[in-house]
């Protein structure tokens, strides 16, 4: 078996101004690379709240979109409900042509339908992301603009129990093969405007 022989190192002993020396430019070394992931993480963050940003802006303009939508459907519907209260009040029902009656009384059954893009919002909050907004007050309307779309949320069940009654009550006075000829629920897009079908 072969041996193999260290060398005898003998290091000359350092003096207190070497040792000190070399803590500094460890020191140095750490330091700078502690300030260098801040620099880098603080782009990193700005870079991710101005994509958050852009993506929630173009979230927020379908959603307004559609909600204008519903808004402009409701302005149309609301003032006919009150015109087929009007006339279950004040004229017999052969006073006026069947046609008038399911006209007017279709709209009591219209269900404005909105869904609204929150794929964003969803992952800003579940990621913990909200912290990047360096503004306080967009980080509180974003929370609240969350609250009132989950506030909407908790309603549609509620409604879609009382639609479904209405549906079935309207059937009942309407024959349902006339009133599917005249519902119209699309909504098309010209020039930038939603048009209702009526």
């Amino acid at each position: 078996m072969e041996v193999h022989h260290h060398p005898d190192l003998h290091h000359k002993k350092k003096n207190f101004k070497e040792y000190f020396l070399e803590f500094l430019m460890i020191f140095l070394a750490v330091t700078l690379g502690f300030f260098a992931e801040n620099v880098r993480e603080h782009f990193d963050d700005g870079e991710r709240e101005e994509a958050y940003a852009q993506t929630l802006y173009e979230d927020l303009k379908v959603d307004t979109t559609l909600l204008n939508a519903g808004i402009s459907e409701k302005k149309f519907v609301i003032p006919k409900i009150d015109t087929f209260r009007m006339l279950v009040h004040t004229k017999a029902i052969d006073e006026l042509p069947a046609g008038t009656w399911t006209y007017f009384g279709r709209f009591g059954t219209r269900k404005v339908n909105v869904s609204l893009q929150d794929a964003t919002l969803k992952q800003l909050l579940s990621s913990g992301d909200l912290r990047l907004l360096q503004k306080h007050n967009v980080a509180y309307a974003i929370a609240q603009y969350d609250q009132a779309v989950q506030d909407m949320r908790d309603a549609f069940p509620f409604l879609d129990l009382i639609y479904s009654d209405l549906v079935k009550a309207r059937n009942k006075i309407f024959d349902a093969y006339y009133i599917d000829e005249i519902m119209c629920f699309q909504r098309l897009l010209n020039n930038g405007h939603i048009v209702i079908c009526r």
